[in-house]
């Protein structure tokens, strides 16, 4: 059955997916709807934490917390928690409730394998294969994953993990946050904003090409024809990695680019961040519950604990297969100071 992941007539693809983004949309009185559920996430995140992790006096050596899996963890129990009115408890157990992560896991290979391989891709994603044998394909990891990779590279970086940790202890005592902060305000802490985009900038979601295929007519990109039927698509990685973009030392993770640069410019270079949410029409759905579960729980983690990363000689397992795969991220979790 064709859905919005593979429709390509542009008015049909158009209207299914109008159809669906009102739930997904954050604007205006929809975030009153969708907030309060992830609050309710993040709240349950806090109380696993402490539960089982935090060092207390009948418990001082705690276990360590494999990050990799948890943060996956508590993006499953939103998107179920919004979608069926209720978690499926990945957080309340600490597993993978229904083996769905690990399957993912196991299969990332396989389905980078066919994307990138034109015969497979042609057999595979032809409609009568699809229409037989084929998945709803969603990543419901993703975030999960930008999230880990963004705290290993937080914390090995001492100046900006302690400026984070100042920016959010400031904004506390403005007396101004409830518990759990509000996207609203998060969003317009400075510093956070910039470790967030920086981070999604170091260590985006996805690193696929995005593929699209050019009109029969064809087209004329920057003075150079490409021919119609031509598929093109964009290196993500590069992009978010460019010189013209983002700076001589575009290659290191720094958040004082942002702050740095002039409100228009920042502007800019948040849009080309957001680019990995893909762009118009095919522009990523849950874009803007991601972004806000992102600013929510990274403010509410470093408001609450503290962390070292157990093995720093080998801080997890890392493989990308257009997105990435982790595993083995142990950390050590104490109240914050």
């Amino acid at each position: 059955m064709d859905s919005v992941f593979n429709l390509q007539d542009h008015l049909v693809h158009d209207k299914r997916k109008a159809q669906i983004s009102t739930a997904y949309n954050i604007n205006g009185r929809e975030v009153d709807l969708i907030e309060p559920s992830i609050d309710e996430q993040i709240l349950v995140m806090l109380d696993a934490l402490r539960t089982k992790y935090v060092p207390k006096h009948e418990k001082p050596s705690p276990p360590l917390l494999d990050f990799s899996d948890f943060s996956s963890f508590l993006t499953m129990d939103v998107i179920t928690r919004s979608a069926f009115g209720e978690e499926f408890g990945h957080l309340r157990s600490d597993s993978d409730v229904t083996g769905f992560l690990s399957h993912l896991r196991e299969q990332w290979p396989m389905v980078s394998l066919v994307n990138e391989t034109p015969f497979l891709r042609s057999f595979f994603y032809s409609k009568a294969y699809l229409r037989f044998f084929g998945p709803n394909i969603t990543d419901p990891t993703g975030f999960g994953k930008l999230m880990s990779g963004v705290v290993r590279i937080v914390h090995q970086r001492p100046p900006v993990y302690r400026k984070l940790k100042a920016a959010v202890k400031e904004a506390v005592s403005s007396g101004a946050v409830t518990e759990p902060i509000s996207y609203g305000l998060a969003k317009e802490i400075p510093y956070l904003r910039a470790v967030v985009y920086e981070g999604m900038r170091m260590r985006p979601g996805a690193t696929g090409t995005f593929p699209k295929v050019v009109p029969p007519q064809g087209e004329v990109v920057q003075g150079k024809f490409i021919p119609g039927g031509t598929v093109v698509g964009m290196n993500v990685p590069y992009m978010l990695r460019s010189p013209e973009l983002f700076g001589s030392d575009a290659g290191l993770f720094r958040p004082e680019r942002w702050l740095e640069a002039p409100e228009a410019k920042r502007g800019e270079m948040e849009r080309q961040v957001e680019m990995m949410f893909g762009h118009g029409r095919w522009m990523c759905a849950g874009k803007p519950i991601a972004l806000m579960e992102l600013f929510k729980t990274f403010f509410e983690f470093f408001r609450h604990f503290d962390f070292t990363i157990a093995y720093p000689a080998k801080p997890w397992n890392s493989r990308c297969y257009n997105v990435f795969v982790e595993d083995n991220m142990w950390i050590q979790v104490t109240e914050a100071a």
